[in-house]
C-alpha cells in the first residue's frame, strides 16, 4: 500500500517538471528562435509528436523491453547545453556526438545555432528516423543519428562527447571508459551527475571542468573531462 504522502511527492514532482519546463519553453522561444534556422527546426520536430509525446513512446519501448524503470527518458534543457557549450568553447571544427540523445533536440539545437558537426544515438528507432527526417528537411547535413547501443557506436571522429546517462549501471559506465581511453588525446567528454574519474583507476581523464545547470528535476552538476 501507497503512503499518504506518495500520491503528494509525485504530484509535486509532476507540478515542478511541468512549471520547470513551462520557464524553459519560454526562454527558448525569447533567445534561441531568434536564429530563425533553428526556430523552423524545432517546430518541424515538435510536429512529429502531436500525437505522442517522447516521454509516451520512450515508456512503451521499455515496457516493451521488459525494464522494470519506465520513467527514465529526460532532455537536457537547451539553456543548459548553451552553456555547456559555451564553457568549453564549441566551434565549427567540432564533431559532437551525443549518446541517449532522446528526440534529438539538443543535437539539431548545437548544429544549428553553432555550426558544429552533430551525430546523435540512441536505441530508440522512432527517435532517430524522425530527428534525421528533421535534418534533411532543413537541409542541416552536419546534423546526423543513428539506432544503435552506444556501447557499439564508433566514437573515433568525436571531439566533444556528451552523455546524460544518469541511470546507466557501473558495468555500461566502465565499458564505456575503456571505449573512451582508445580515443585521441585531448577528446572532451561531459557527463551528466557524476563524474568518470570516480570509476577510473589510472589518470585517463583530467578534470577541465565542473559547474552545475538545471535540468527538468533540478540543478545538477556537470564534469567536464579531457582525456590526457
Amino acid at each position: 500500500m501507497r503512503s499518504i504522502g506518495e500520491p503528494f511527492q509525485l504530484f509535486y514532482t509532476f507540478f515542478k517538471v511541468s512549471v520547470g519546463n513551462f520557464l524553459e519553453e519560454r526562454f527558448v522561444q525569447k533567445n534561441f528562435h531568434k536564429n530563425l534556422r533553428f526556430k523552423k527546426v524545432d517546430s518541424d520536430l515538435a510536429e512529429g509528436y502531436k500525437e505522442k509525446s517522447p516521454y509516451q513512446i520512450s515508456k512503451e519501448f521499455l515496457q516493451q523491453k521488459g525494464e522494470i524503470n519506465i520513467h527514465v527518458y529526460g532532455e537536457t534543457y537547451l539553456s543548459t547545453m548553451y552553456k555547456v557549450a559555451k564553457r568549453i568553447g564549441i566551434s565549427t571544427n567540432d564533431h559532437v556526438v551525443e549518446m541517449g540523445c532522446g528526440r534529438g533536440r539538443t543535437s539539431l539545437f548545437l548544429a544549428s545555432h553553432f555550426g558544429c558537426k552533430v551525430h546523435g544515438v540512441d536505441w530508440i528507432k522512432a527517435f532517430t528516423e524522425n530527428a534525421s527526417q528533421v535534418s534533411a528537411r532543413n537541409s542541416l547535413s552536419c546534423a546526423t543519428f543513428s539506432c544503435n547501443n552506444m556501447i557499439e557506436e564508433d566514437l573515433s571522429f568525436a571531439t566533444v562527447i556528451y552523455l546524460y546517462g544518469t541511470c546507466l549501471d557501473d558495468s555500461t559506465i566502465l565499458t564505456l571508459i575503456k571505449k573512451f581511453s582508445a580515443l585521441p588525446k585531448g577528446t572532451k567528454i561531459i557527463t551528466v551527475s557524476y563524474s568518470l574519474l570516480e570509476y577510473c583507476e589510472k589518470p585517463i581523464f583530467f578534470l577541465k571542468d565542473h559547474f552545475t545547470a538545471r535540468y527538468p528535476w533540478g540543478r545538477t552538476e556537470i564534469f567536464i573531462k579531457e582525456l590526457r
